[in-house]
Formats: C-alpha cells, structure tokens, sequence
C-alpha cells in the first residue's frame, strides 16, 4: 500500500460509545477520514462492501460476544488489503502472526499518544520508515520487517 500526501480511510470497531467517539475525533483531527463506525462483528457484516478502509482500528473485547480477532477476519476477508491494528489493554492476547496485522495501540492512551501512533501508522503505509516508534504504538514483528504493505 502506498499512500503518501494521502489521508487514510479508517474503519473503527469499539463497543465503547465515548472510546469511540474519542478515536474518531483523533481520527478526524489529523486528517484522515472514518470510513464506518461498528461496535460488533455483526455490524462490520453489515457494512456495504464500496468503501474500501486502509486501516481498522479494532478492540480485542467487543459487543455482542465476538473478539477483535473474529473481526479483524472479517475485515481481511471483505477488504483483503486493509491493515489492522488492535486497539488493547492486553496486547499479548494478539498472535504474532496474525493476517494483516500491523500493531497494536495500547489502552489507556492519550489523545496525543494515539495521533502520534496514527502518524507513524499513516507513514508505514506509506513506507516510510525513519522515524521513531511512538512508546503507545506496538509494530508487528512482520512491519517492522515489511515496512510497505502493496
């Protein structure tokens, strides 16, 4: 994926009502655009297939029973090149090798700490490379060997 000057489409899946409206804010606030909002896996299936995310943001504990991990299937079966970070309090719930992983943000976080997060997230997908991982976002062992997904 190479996406430089260009804002990413960002789905978000919390079951957190104020969590949510708090990533979306952020999201909004750097410049990039929330393409969908879910709470649950069955919302993600709702989805209409057209508007493509670059990213999802998904909680590891979600609504209506199903993990972050189910979800995160659903997004990369429905949107294969979309790159997934977990949004957690317990990141060592996420499998190394998870399909399209590309970290993980831990909870609690700041407001500046997840914009940081998001701009160096922004800059992996565009393969960039060169700057200094923020202390809230996890890589994935895989993008820290393949910064550029594509």
């Amino acid at each position: 994926m190479n996406l430089p000057n260009r804002q990413l489409s960002i789905l978000v899946v919390e079951d957190e009502l104020i969590i949510a409206m708090d990533v979306e804010m952020i999201i909004e606030d750097a410049g990039h655009r929330v393409v969908a909002s879910c709470t649950s896996l069955k919302d993600v299936r709702a989805l209409p297939m057209g508007d493509v995310p670059d990213l999802a943001l998904v909680d590891m504990q979600l609504a209506g029973g199903a993990t972050g991990l189910e979800v995160g299937h659903e997004i990369r079966s429905r949107w294969p090149q979309a790159a997934i970070v977990f949004v957690t309090a317990n990141a060592k719930k996420v499998p190394e090798e998870y399909d399209g992983l590309l970290g993980t943000i831990g909870k609690p976080f700041s407001a500046s700490g997840f914009t940081a997060a998001l701009g160096f997230i922004h800059d992996l997908l565009s393969g960039r490379t060169e700057g200094q991982i923020p202390s809230e976002f996890t890589p994935a062992r895989r993008s820290a060997d393949r910064p550029s997904r594509g």
